[in-house]
């Protein structure tokens, strides 16, 4: 008689779950390339100090700078998919990475070309430009991945439960069998949770040593635009791809 697959002859899938940061880190990238499937958090609060909008760029004198989006005022409250850009923010975004990295960076005509494509999208609403964004420098860079948002997998935060819980849900959707977190969420996730369900439980740890930036100094944890204007496309994937994984609760059937 056919039963249960026995867990260990499960197809392993690596779940994880971020909200939806523009143009972000490579450590972010580092966690795309690990997951099997990546959840976009798009309906948890809109933090206008955050990296939904936002992210940080080389500058010549200051080591960085912000350049981002402009969004539409909204209440305190809000989530991130109520969150409307005001018009014009392709060309002033795009006119600031210009401004940082024309004539600065080896790969930056390439990088620029690629991105002007990019940007050309008809949308006003935040969670959908940080989407697309995010699928399509993952494909640039060479790392699949499948994409999903919490709110068409109904993953919801309940205030009433401890954070982790977002994590379970995200596992139960997708018939998942680890849960993988960029560093620093060890105290956000305890081990006994996971290992109650039969979930593996990590944390990518990223080794984002300085690549060469011509004349210009290094700096950590730029956007990734950094790295793919000075690395290209499929430098920036290798060196995103630069991790290792601590597993608090080790994965069922290994690896």
């Amino acid at each position: 008689m056919f039963g249960p697959i026995p867990f260990c002859w499960r197809m392993a899938v690596h779940v994880a779950l971020m909200q939806p940061y523009l143009f972000p880190y490579a450590g972010y990238f580092g966690l795309v390339h690990a997951a099997d499937v990546f959840v976009l958090f798009d309906n948890v609060q809109y933090h206008r100090r955050g990296w939904m909008h936002r992210n940080r760029v080389h500058h010549p004198t200051s080591g960085w700078r912000y350049v981002g989006v402009p969004v539409v005022k909204a209440p305190r409250d809000a989530v991130i998919r109520d969150i409307r850009l005001k018009p014009g923010w392709q060309d002033r975004l795009l006119d600031d990475i210009i401004a940082a990295y024309r004539g600065q960076a080896q790969e930056a005509d390439a990088m620029l070309e690629w991105l002007t494509r990019v940007l050309d999208v008809d949308t006003s609403w935040l969670h959908e430009v940080n989407r697309h964004t995010l699928e399509a420098t993952a494909k640039h860079m060479g790392l699949p991945c499948r994409w999903e948002s919490a709110t068409d997998l109904m993953i919801t935060r309940d205030p009433d439960l401890p954070l982790w819980d977002w994590a379970r849900q995200a596992c139960g959707r997708l018939d998942g069998t680890a849960y993988l977190n960029l560093p620093g969420g060890e105290g956000i996730y305890p081990s006994e949770p996971f290992v109650d369900r039969g979930l593996g439980l990590g944390f990518i740890q990223p080794r984002l040593e300085p690549y060469d930036r011509g004349a210009g100094d290094w700096e950590a944890g730029l956007s990734i635009l950094d790295v793919i204007a000075h690395c290209g496309a499929k430098g920036a994937g290798a060196y995103a791809a630069q991790y290792g994984v601590l597993w608090t609760v080790a994965q069922p059937g290994g690896d």
